[in-house]
């Protein structure tokens, strides 16, 4: 079943992220106003992909990165509290997204 293009959800205040994964790689989705609100949005690598307005952050590098810049932010905040997982036994539609580049939150 493909990834719902769900918005990340507020509840109670709190920011809800998506969490998509196929047999092969996983991807958090973060807004490109979020990380550029953290000061990361210029060190997300060309492993994540982007649509719209967010960011599909690849899982063992930009979305650590992404964790432990909002740990830094706010030392109690864990991701686990926060996450909604997707997960699918076919290939990811996430993979046909157009990749991250640091110029991409220019267009």
């Amino acid at each position: 079943m493909p990834p719902k293009e769900e918005e990340n959800s507020t509840i109670q205040n709190e920011t809800k992220y998506h969490f998509f994964s196929d047999p092969n790689h996983g991807w958090l989705k973060v807004s490109r106003a979020e990380l550029e609100s953290l000061g990361i949005s210029e060190k997300i690598s060309e492993c994540s992909y982007t649509k719209d307005e967010y960011v599909y952050l690849e899982e063992d590098g930009d979305a650590i990165l992404f964790c432990d810049t909002k740990q830094k932010e706010n030392p109690g905040w864990k991701l686990n509290d926060h996450l909604i997982e997707h997960d699918t036994n076919e290939q990811s539609p996430i993979r046909n997204y157009s990749r991250h580049t640091t110029t991409t939150h220019l267009q």
